[in-house]
């Protein structure tokens, strides 16, 4: 019985080694997983830091790109205003009366919108100045636009008086050309504006 104890005992301890071998096995091959793992962490951590990077450089490019573009509207604006500016001191020193020019001035056909903000000047108080967002909100029209229409009525040969008044751009029609137009008619408006304008 004893000898058979002994061998039971040795039995479980060869039992008990293989085990030990076999867990031993499985840790390393756990060990070995874990250190895959960390290094495949690692990598991708790598890889998003410089994705991160990346970002970051085109976020500062944007930025600097974003604020030139700023400082170019700026100075866009800055132009555009010497432009009004020029065209403002121009028109006074080739201010004359209209009466002794009145075989030159000669007024191209105007649209149906253009109609509308000549009687709105034309039928305006002498004294009464328009800006271009009076002009718009009289209208009922963007100031962009009112802008553009007066440009295109310059263009179209209706001398609009400009004057530069605390940063912003003033127009109306002289005198004598209101009087003219209403001897002449130079600027031909449609019947049906001038109803629409009379309601």
């Amino acid at each position: 019985m004893l000898k058979e104890r002994d061998d039971n005992a040795d039995s479980k301890d060869h039992v008990d080694k293989k085990d030990f071998y076999k867990l031993k096995e499985q840790l390393q091959d756990i060990s070995w997983l874990n250190n895959e793992l960390n290094k495949e962490i690692f990598r991708i951590k790598d890889e998003l830091d410089e994705h991160l990077t990346a970002i970051n450089e085109n976020t500062n490019e944007i930025d600097s790109n974003f604020t030139y573009m700023n400082e170019l509207n700026s100075k866009i604006d800055k132009m555009s205003q010497r432009i009004e500016q020029i065209e403002i001191f121009l028109s006074k020193l080739s201010k004359g009366s209209f009466e002794s020019k009145e075989q030159e001035i000669g007024v191209s056909p105007l649209s149906a919108e253009e109609q509308k903000l000549f009687l709105l000047l034309y039928a305006s108080d002498d004294k009464e100045i328009f800006s271009y967002s009076k002009i718009a909100k009289k209208l009922s029209i963007t100031e962009f636009i009112a802008q553009t229409y007066l440009n295109s009525l310059i263009e179209k040969g209706v001398p609009i008086l400009k004057e530069y008044v605390g940063g912003k751009i003033l127009m109306r029609l002289s005198r004598e050309f209101k009087d003219l137009q209403a001897k002449k008619s130079i600027v031909r408006i449609q019947e049906s504006i001038l109803l629409q304008n009379s309601l």
